[in-house]
């Protein structure tokens, strides 16, 4: 299913006569998000049930809201998102292995999933417990998604002219891995892992910066050492305005971590402004970096993580 995990209820609601029925399944403490007609307050399910089903529709969301029922009546249904107390009625929807006469009877709960008579994984998906997952795929098999040769070999995808799996264009296979030529790329060895130094030249966001080394097959850079510091501080020219630290508490207000999801407790590496861990932390200042300023240390604070600065990005990644 799309984004949460189905909890269904025993029960199936009908509605309508004999040639008009329409089943609706519970799933519960999940949103439907996607294409809303309309939002009004009814007594029980059943009438939020039939508003529904007039309108010819993918389901409905109820929620109890101040002794009262909340119904959102759903002609189109894009994503799932877990929500306490609120449950998604799906008008005819069916579970893989249930009888359907349409596709679309399938896909608003399985991904990837398509009607042969009962709900089925596509053929290039195969049945894992309630969802499909790529059929895997080695380099050099026919393929049809990408995701069938990812599932085999990290980085692979599925060549759209060969329709085989294949290396991507900046990789090269190495028997049967695909390994990126970080030397080729402009990475250069420093302490024993590969770096890239992005000048700040050209305005990049905290966001930006750490996308910029995952298209690298890399991370942000992490200093394990006081002369790594220094090391990493020295990369910002005098143009540059500062440069970016691999901190973040975007999960949990005022928890710092490494990107990698680690906690920076009992760091000592990375300096701070005035001595004070994470300063600056306020609700939407939410990632480190160091601001240059002449003659001034070169200490961290909390910034903006979605604002483009001229920073520079450093990325490493580890020699095979």
């Amino acid at each position: 299913m799309k984004g949460v995990a189905a909890v269904w209820a025993v029960a199936v609601l009908c509605v309508g006569g004999d040639s008009t029925t329409t089943r609706f399944y519970r799933l519960e403490n999940a949103l439907a998000v996607g294409d809303v007609i309309g939002t009004l307050a009814v007594r029980n399910r059943i009438l939020c049930s039939a508003v529904c089903a007039s309108y010819d529709c993918e389901g409905f969301n109820l929620r109890e809201d101040e002794e009262r029922l909340s119904c959102s009546v759903l002609v189109g249904v894009a994503n799932f998102t877990e929500a306490n107390g609120t449950d998604f009625y799906c008008a005819d929807c069916f579970e893989k292995g249930e009888k359907c006469t349409e596709d679309d009877q399938c896909t608003t709960l399985t991904d990837n999933s398509y009607c042969n008579e009962t709900c089925s994984c596509v053929p290039w998906y195969q049945d894992a417990g309630p969802v499909c997952e790529p059929r895997p795929v080695p380099l050099g098999g026919a393929c049809v998604v990408s995701e069938q040769c990812s599932a085999a070999i990290p980085f692979a995808e599925c060549d759209p002219i060969t329709a085989t799996c294949t290396c991507p264009s900046d990789m090269y296979q190495d028997s049967n891995r695909c390994k990126y030529d970080f030397a080729a790329a402009g990475f250069t060895l420093y302490n024993g892992r590969w770096t890239y130094v992005r000048p700040g030249l050209l305005v990049i966001s905290w966001d930006g910066a750490l996308q910029f080394c995952y298209d690298k097959y890399a991370t942000m850079f992490i200093p394990r050492s006081s002369s790594e510091w220094s090391w990493m501080m020295s990369q910002v020219g005098i143009i540059d305005f500062g440069i970016y630290v691999p901190i973040n508490d975007k999960d949990a207000e005022g928890v710092l971590v490494w990107n990698g999801g680690t906690s920076i407790a009992g760091d000592t590496v990375v300096a701070w402004q005035g001595g004070t861990v994470g300063i600056g932390n306020l609700d939407d200042l939410d990632c480190a970096g160091v601001t240059k300023v002449p003659f001034i240390p070169d200490e961290a604070t909390m910034g903006p993580c979605f604002f483009p600065l001229n920073f520079v990005t450093v990325c490493e990644a580890m020699p095979e």
